[in-house]
């Protein structure tokens, strides 16, 4: 779906230029649940790291660093709709490790992974998936817009040829009906709680 949002969007010249799982929102439509809204279409015009943090000069960098393209760190200007091709495999990446591509301690430590260092193998993150879904995922997040899917729609076909269960309406409702309880009762910590939900074995 989310792929479907942002072919919409690159077929009337919009790059989204800030792909996050932030602004990807799941909702209710119709009765069905998860469907993918996309969100924040051309709002972000500064570089933005948790309090703000702006990078500005003769160009604009523009973006969340854990899911910036390479060529949005060393060419502004040059980004087009593979780097939202880029960051859309970050968030892939997340949502499949827990975890985000690159990590650091600075801004530019994040940059300078981007840029030179590959990506982990999800076995290396402790995580086992179908090779094919790695591979499109990897191909994603190449440092050669020309290595990656060169359109979301292209990314999309990928991804339903992949021998992965799709996730659909049944799998969203089971989903729902056995978690909802716990997400309604973590949304009221106490004033003052941090409160971590384990799903699957797994903190969120």
């Amino acid at each position: 779906m989310a792929c479907g949002a942002l072919t919409e969007a690159h077929a009337i010249g919009l790059i989204h230029r800030d792909i996050k799982p932030a602004n990807i929102m799941l909702c209710t439509q119709g009765g069905e649940r998860d469907v993918v809204k996309l969100l924040d279409f051309g709002l972000v015009k500064d570089l933005q790291v948790e309090r703000d943090v702006a990078v500005s000069g003769t160009s604009t960098l523009t973006g969340t660093p854990q899911y910036m393209a390479p060529e949005c760190i060393l060419e502004p200007d040059s980004v087009d709709v593979r780097t939202d091709i880029y960051a859309l495999g970050a968030v892939a990446y997340y949502l499949l490790a827990g975890s985000e591509v690159f990590g650091g301690k600075s801004v530019i430590e994040v940059f300078s992974q981007h840029i030179h260092e590959l990506p982990d193998s999800f076995a290396a993150r402790g995580v086992t998936i179908a090779p094919e879904l790695e591979a499109i995922v990897q191909s994603c997040l190449d440092k050669q817009p020309a290595r990656r899917p060169q359109t979301a729609a292209e990314l999309r076909r990928r991804l339903e040829a992949c021998l992965v269960d799709a996730w659909d309406g049944d799998h969203a409702q089971r989903w729902w009906l056995e978690h909802q309880g716990a997400i309604d009762a973590d949304a009221r910590p106490s004033a003052g709680d941090v409160r971590t939900l384990a799903i699957d074995g797994a903190p969120r």
